[in-house]
């Protein structure tokens, strides 16, 4: 098999509502329904001439050699999955995301860059969807660029640039009418996030890895209590702002002007302007722990 990098169109399927199925059917009918519906996958996209890599749990990964195929294969997954579920009487439903780029094919495998947006593009993708890249539809014929449509101009995790994404088109009714611009206003945009805690600051913009917050010594903010999680939270850029996300046992607390101590936990929050982070406890001024931030 080939050790260099080449191209490839990598998908990956993913069953939506597995959990919501085993308690609707339980675990045995639960398990052969996904084993069939991962066998209807499997066999859709051989018929494309793609190549199923592994299968992860609910979820499927396979290589193309070009885009088209594999927006072929993709769509005729969800047309045949919707006309199962119809037979079955079973909701049955997959988020489909790809990716166009190279990748290392090692022993039945791939690994690279392209691998994680593609993977990336099915955990935006919602149930019936397809989500993919502007590698791939630049690739496209004409025939089935015109079932495409903008979906969102975003950062990915791993990459520096924001990337303009699509969402394929396979049935044309009931779409929402999407409204997409190419460039977030200015007024919209943070360019810079500075945080401070325990006389230490620390810097953040859109190209920036993101902050981690926790007990843990390797977390890019240490927090010196027993409140805290190891790991308690980070900080991501997404779509124009930096977003606390919490991912903590006891909960974070965010306080600003017009907000106090708004609790968060397992759960987003768009930091704006100024304000103060607590981890596991309210925010109290001259508090040890707090940590400062403020949005530029």
């Amino acid at each position: 098999m080939p050790n260099a990098t080449t191209q490839y169109s990598i998908l990956f399927a993913d069953i939506a509502g597995s959990t919501q199925l085993y308690e609707q059917l339980g675990d045995t009918k639960a398990q052969a329904c996904i084993s069939d519906l991962l066998d209807l996958i499997a066999e859709t996209i051989e018929r494309h001439q793609g190549t199923v890599i592994k299968t992860i749990g609910d979820e499927i990964m396979c290589r193309f050699d070009e885009p088209s195929p594999a927006i072929a294969a993709a769509t005729d997954v969800q047309t045949e999955i919707e006309l199962q579920s119809k037979i079955s009487k079973v909701s049955l439903s997959v988020r489909i995301g790809l990716h166009h780029g190279p990748a290392l094919l090692k022993n039945n495998d791939l690994f690279g860059d392209a691998v994680n947006v593609a993977a990336r593009m099915a955990t935006i993708a919602k149930a019936n969807q397809i989500i993919t890249t502007d590698d791939v539809v630049k690739a496209l014929p004409e025939w089935q660029t015109d079932k495409t449509r903008k979906f969102d101009h975003t950062v990915v995790k791993g990459k520096k640039e924001p990337i303009t994404i699509y969402e394929i088109v396979w049935k044309s009714d009931n779409l929402t009418e999407l409204q997409f611009t190419s460039q977030l206003s200015h007024t919209s945009v943070a360019s810079r996030l500075v945080l401070v805690h325990e006389n230490e600051k620390y810097e953040m913009t859109p190209v920036s890895a993101p902050i981690t917050i926790g007990r843990d010594k390797t977390c890019t903010i240490s927090i010196n209590s027993g409140l805290a999680s190891r790991n308690h939270a980070r900080i991501n850029y997404q779509r124009g702002k930096f977003v606390l996300v919490d991912e903590s046992t006891n909960g974070t607390y965010v306080r600003m002007p017009d907000i106090n101590n708004m609790f968060i936990r397992r759960e987003d929050f768009p930091l704006m302007g100024s304000g103060q982070i607590s981890c596991g406890e309210k925010a109290v001024d001259e508090h040890p722990n707090l940590i400062q931030f403020t949005c530029e």
